[in-house]
């Protein structure tokens, strides 16, 4: 799947350079007013857009319907429907609104402390891979097929929700980590010019190098997610529907990372 996730943003370089264009002129210009996108929801609207893109890909990798699937209409930026953007953010907003009230409910209400950082980043983590493990599936279904019910999408999550559900458990764990341990390396090699202001007063070395980091891990991380939910979506249809759906999708492959 990892290859495949990488395969996908070659074939689709162009977006991924104007989203991360997007993003890089959006920090610019937040910073410059004293906020932070990466953390926010213009941020995340970025990698909603690259999540749908990828799954998109997936589903219509010719920019066709794969064969078994039922379409309304064969278009390759189908998934732009806003109907997919706002169950992506009740799914995202859902999550984090839970993690928040479990970490509260703890007592943890410093935001500054680190008990409170710590226990933010597990239960956020957590309840995204639940939402994603349970309901995923409901984003690939709003790309133009045929039943757009929730119904169907834990019908389908019954058979879905064991590997969807750990692989991005594993997956937010592994691109945080990984993160922090890039960003930490990047402040001490470049200790010596962090600090010296680029692109006026707004952005340092550091700060320029700490951005492309976190956008192009975090692209490659949903990206993976996009296959891993996109296929769990293709492979369950087939299911629930063997004799109409008789044909796999020419990219639903084995689940290996590799």
């Amino acid at each position: 799947m990892l290859k495949d996730s990488i395969a996908i943003i070659k074939r689709h370089l162009t977006a991924y350079l104007v989203t991360f264009s997007v993003f890089f002129g959006l920090e610019f210009i937040y910073s410059k007013l004293g906020a932070t996108v990466p953390g926010g929801w213009i941020g995340q609207f970025c990698f909603a857009y690259l999540l749908g893109k990828a799954m998109s890909s997936v589903i219509f990798p010719n920019n066709t319907s794969p064969r078994g699937i039922d379409s309304r209409e064969k278009k390759h930026f189908q998934w732009l429907y806003p109907s997919y953007f706002l169950k992506y953010f009740l799914l995202m907003t859902l999550a984090k609104v839970t993690a928040a009230g479990f970490t509260y409910s703890l007592g943890y209400r410093d935001p500054d402390s680190t008990r409170f950082l710590m226990a933010s980043f597990i239960f956020s983590t957590l309840f995204v891979s639940l939402a994603l493990g349970l309901a995923g599936t409901w984003l690939p279904a709003g790309i133009g097929l045929a039943d757009n019910s929730f119904l169907k999408t834990i019908r389908r999550a019954k058979m879905t929700f064991p590997g969807v559900f750990f692989r991005v458990l594993l997956s937010l764990v592994f691109v945080n980590v990984l993160i922090e341990g890039v960003s930490w390396g990047i402040s001490l090699a470049a200790k010596d010019v962090a600090d010296a202001p680029v692109l006026g007063k707004a952005f340092s070395v550091q700060h320029i190098a700490e951005v492309i980091t976190f956008f192009w891990l975090n692209a490659l991380f949903v990206t993976y997610i996009a296959v891993v939910i996109a296929r769990a979506y293709l492979r369950a249809e087939q299911s629930l529907s063997p004799t109409r759906h008789a044909s796999a999708s020419p990219m639903d492959g084995a689940d290996g990372i590799a």
